[in-house]
């Protein structure tokens, strides 16, 4: 069991069909602009990245923080992680960079794929020193090592998508840390069940069969899609991808 099979499999069966919606700006008229990926972009971008990240160490089991803006990129990248069975670490930057340091070394990253000032964070406060091996930078690296994401993007596509890691359904698929009330956040561990469970709830609330989305109920997923994506970048928050993985898995139906 492995909830990136569940977007596999729909890539098989409609390809072209919209798989995720991102809000990207306004047109003239105000409304909000959208830019999406379809069951196809979606499978074959996780996996090209998904063939990068594993040649350079990031495979099953591989702890790997991911500390990404909200985007068609990080959904690409995240589900790229689920592919190899890897397990991506997600912290709120909401609690602290003190806070955010402690999330991550009782996390013990193996690997870590952020944009810029995330990696600099890390170079600067020590985040996850002790058990860091492997960096990718999402956008221009500077002085920290590693490789970027466009680096990976450019490994080719072979004739056929390089298989999903079989993992069963209580191993570990990630580990979420959000800010709490009280205290320093502790970790929740999702295993790939929990995840399998969700997406099956969200089938059986669907009222819209498979392939027959109206419109309204398309506007009203996108309009959940902005209203996350705003107030987290109005924040200037990377994502959490519980948040974001639910928002996806509406068009799972």
């Amino acid at each position: 069991m492995n909830i990136a099979s569940f977007v596999v499999e729909r890539a098989k069966e409609t390809p072209h069909a919209p798989a995720v919606s991102y809000p990207e700006g306004r047109g003239r008229d105000g409304a909000t602009r959208y830019v999406h990926y379809t069951y196809r972009q979606l499978d074959l971008e996780s996996d090209r990245i998904a063939r990068g990240l594993d040649a350079i160490g990031i495979g099953r089991g591989v702890r790997t923080a991911l500390l990404v803006r909200p985007s068609l990129e990080f959904l690409a990248l995240t589900l790229a992680i689920f592919r190899l069975g890897a397990v991506p670490i997600v912290v709120d930057p909401g609690i602290g960079l003190r806070s955010l340091k402690a999330c991550l070394d009782q996390a013990e990253p193996e690997a870590f794929i952020g944009v810029p000032a995330a990696h600099a964070g890390r170079v600067v406060l020590g985040w996850g020193r002790r058990t860091l091996r492997t960096y990718v930078t999402v956008g221009r690296r500077w002085f920290w090592g590693g490789t970027t994401l466009a680096q990976i993007r450019r490994t080719p596509l072979a004739a056929e998508a390089e298989p999903v890691a079989d993992t069963k359904a209580d191993e570990v698929a990630a580990i979420l840390f959000t800010s709490g009330s009280t205290g320093l956040p502790k970790g929740v561990v999702y295993r790939h069940e929990n995840f399998a469970a969700q997406v099956e709830a969200i089938r059986n609330l669907a009222t819209i069969e498979k392939d027959e989305r109206s419109e309204e109920h398309t506007s009203e997923l996108q309009s959940r899609s902005d209203l996350v994506c705003r107030l987290l970048l109005e924040k200037k928050k990377l994502t959490l991808i519980h948040i974001t993985f639910v928002t996806f898995t509406h068009h799972l139906h």
